[in-house]
């Protein structure tokens, strides 16, 4: 019987963190899916992307430290920690987001 308990707690242990990382994970997405709308996507920025897509395609298949610099040195990617009242997050600005600040949340 006290067996049964302890695996029942356990479980619902489990379950609560699994929950909490469910709902962060739906508001995450729903940050994000927001954040891409209100990216305007212009045939100039749609002829960047795909040329910058092919460069890193060439690229990808099991880089070297160097080559991962490469990359980010072509994205032109720069990122900057910061933490506040909300939380821990990631500003990311790359060559794709036109001088857009992307803030990522770290968990």
């Amino acid at each position: 019987e006290e067996g049964d308990e302890t695996t029942a707690d356990a479980l619902k242990s489990q379950l609560k963190v699994a929950s909490r990382s469910r709902d962060g994970l739906a508001a995450e997405y729903v940050n994000i899916e927001a954040e891409l709308k209100q990216v305007e996507l212009t045939p100039e920025r749609e002829a960047l992307i795909k040329r910058t897509v092919r460069a890193v395609r060439a690229r990808i298949d099991k880089p070297t430290f160097e080559q991962k610099r490469e990359l980010f040195d072509l994205f032109n990617l720069l990122a900057h920690y910061r933490a506040d009242e909300t939380g821990r997050w990631v500003d990311v600005t790359c060559e794709l987001t036109a001088g857009e600040v992307f803030a990522l949340p770290l968990s």
